[in-house]
């Protein structure tokens, strides 16, 4: 038993995902992993068989020098040092009690959510009585949950995050309450990612969207048509260099408002779940600013993101490397903001005037930006077109306003996206 037990793990370890780099490679979203009770069932097997042997070693020996000839206290002194072998058993015995706690509530089950269609989301229950955190992270082995996310952070100092829980999905705590669920998954599926959600939203729940792109609000509303939405842009520098390790800048800041709700009757309901929200925030540092209308805001954001995301993935340049790759690249990018904006104006969106200018420095200034969407082209991840770059060109197509350069990019990267997802499923 001794090598049928090392032998059997072995197998279980790298059959349980398919591709099998599914275990170490973050960046694969496709793979199919078996249900963790299985593995955990199997440890407690081990680990029961494992405490029999340790209590058998322990005791038959102590019976044995017991019974030789020698002094009394020299077999005391040995039998006491064959018995520190009961502490192992002791140990597992506590170890095995956990798991089978961990089995019997599913929702402490922790698991890979790579599976899951809300992909790079985190679902937030704020019960600021009590300081209950419950969280579920995309890209997120059973590891994360023991070890923690390791964050660097210039502002914050170095810290390391372990959640209270992980779930595997909304189903997995379907009945229960959240006062908030923070959504910041890639909006690559708006519609389709946020089904799951359906067993833990309920009448009283508030929804923050925090994604780029414009219009995220839209499915949110028209599937849960009474609930509370917090709206939000995240201005922040922040790169993994590896799994559960995250290297934050200095660059923080976050814009949030209210998405109307034109069914409620009381405003004040919604603002009081607003300002509930930004002090959990501000009691942990986190810089922001709320505005009566976000919805400027977030069109800013994606003028940033349609010039300077697009171009990098396409070009592989960072931004200063492409501001000065030659004569037009400046007049270029002022243009393509400047068909942004005109959608955003057709969309009755006020925009700052001078903004195109206004960006173009403030990207100067940072100096060798890359991008998220750069990023994902890299490591082969799908990008986020459609809320950055299609919805407005399709918001243009509908108001008659010209947008070829932005119409140019879209149609190249929506290529290089069915690209890499053929890749992937591959």
């Amino acid at each position: 038993m001794q090598v049928v037990f090392p032998m059997v793990s072995i197998f279980l370890v790298f059959l349980q995902c398919k591709p099998t780099a599914a275990l170490w490679d973050y960046t694969i979203t496709h793979a199919t992993c078996w249900d963790q009770a299985v593995i955990y069932n199997f440890s407690c097997w081990v680990s029961a068989y494992t405490t029999m042997t340790d209590i058998i070693l322990a005791l038959v020996p102590i019976t044995v020098f017991w019974k030789l000839q020698m002094r009394q206290s020299t077999k005391i002194g040995v039998c006491i040092l064959l018995g520190l072998t009961l502490l192992s058993a002791i140990v597992i015995l506590g170890s095995i009690a956990l798991q089978y706690r961990s089995i019997a509530d599913p929702r402490t089950l922790f698991s890979d959510s790579t599976l899951s269609p809300l992909h790079f989301s985190s679902n937030l229950q704020l019960r600021p009585q009590n300081g209950q955190l419950n969280l579920r992270l995309s890209k997120c082995p059973s590891l994360r949950a023991w070890s923690g996310i390791s964050i660097d952070s210039k502002n914050h100092g170095k810290n390391t995050f372990r959640p209270d829980r992980v779930i595997r999905a909304p189903s997995d705590v379907a009945g229960s309450h959240f006062d908030y669920i923070v959504c910041t998954h890639k909006a690559f599926d708006p519609r389709g990612a946020i089904i799951p959600l359906d067993p833990v939203v309920d009448g009283t729940t508030t929804i923050v969207v925090l994604q780029n792109g414009v219009g995220n609000e839209d499915p949110f509303r028209e599937r849960w048509p009474g609930v509370t939405i917090i709206s939000g842009v995240v201005w922040v520098g922040a790169s993994q260099p590896a799994p559960g390790v995250v290297y934050h800048t200095h660059s923080e800041h976050t814009e949030l408002g209210l998405f109307p709700n034109r069914s409620l009757n009381d405003a004040s309901l919604e603002e009081s779940r607003l300002q509930t929200f930004t002090s959990v925030l501000s009691a942990g540092g986190t810089h922001f600013t709320t505005f009566a209308d976000i919805q400027p805001r977030r069109w800013e954001k994606v003028i940033w993101n349609v010039a300077w995301n697009a171009i990098t993935a396409l070009t592989d340049q960072d931004v200063s490397s492409w501001l000065s790759s030659s004569p037009d690249a400046v007049p270029y990018t002022r243009q393509l903001m400047n068909e942004v904006i005109a959608v955003a104006k057709g969309c009755n969106v006020e925009v700052k005037d001078g903004l195109a200018d206004q960006l173009i420095e403030r990207a100067q200034r940072l100096g060798a930006l890359r991008t998220s969407m750069q990023a994902d082209r890299e490591a082969g991840r799908e990008m986020e077109i459609e809320v950055i770059l299609g919805v407005p060109v399709k918001k243009g197509r509908e108001l008659g306003i010209d947008t070829p350069r932005l119409e140019g990019l879209y149609v190249l990267l929506v290529a290089i996206n069915r690209q890499i997802k053929d890749k992937r499923a591959n």
